[in-house]
């Protein structure tokens, strides 16, 4: 097993974890807002469908060996929609806006850890998709060196 196989997969349970840890953040603060008979903001909600989307597709990618060239693609899409997410939260003013907080003070830290999550969560997919997209062209060349290497021993 090498490292075009050890990497995806570690980068994909990495995957998993942040959006695990993101969508645990968000859920909870969105329960809370509600139970406090407050909406909760659009990009919460955005941004918690989105990770599971990212949740959802991680475990599809480690089950059924998610490399290739539509898998890089669809890597760096949901890296996209992730980093959109993290700055409408910003956008928003949620994470740095701490001081008219009507509920405690936890609300601060949880939004700050999800919003650190998604961070990393979107350097991860991105890194995913680069890495991905390497590891066609490198398998492509490397099979067009071989079949050009067949046709001149024919």
């Amino acid at each position: 097993m090498g490292i075009a196989r050890v990497l995806p997969v570690t980068l994909r349970l990495l995957q998993f974890t942040s959006a695990i840890i993101a969508i645990g953040d968000l859920g909870y603060e969105i329960t809370s807002l509600h139970a406090n008979s407050i909406k909760a903001p659009n990009c919460y909600v955005y941004t918690l469908f989105i990770c599971c989307v990212a949740l959802v597709t991680s475990i599809i990618w480690i089950l059924f060996d998610g490399v290739g060239l539509l898998v890089s693609l669809w890597d760096i899409m949901i890296s996209m929609a992730l980093f959109i997410a993290t700055v409408w939260i910003f956008m928003n003013g949620q994470p740095v806006r701490c001081t008219m907080n009507p509920y405690g003070a936890s609300h601060c830290s949880r939004i700050k850890a999800a919003v650190a999550f998604v961070i990393v969560s979107v350097i991860l997919w991105l890194l995913s998709g680069v890495i991905g997209c390497f590891i066609y062209v490198r398998r492509r060349v490397r099979q067009a060196k071989e079949e050009a290497k067949e046709e001149a021993k024919e």
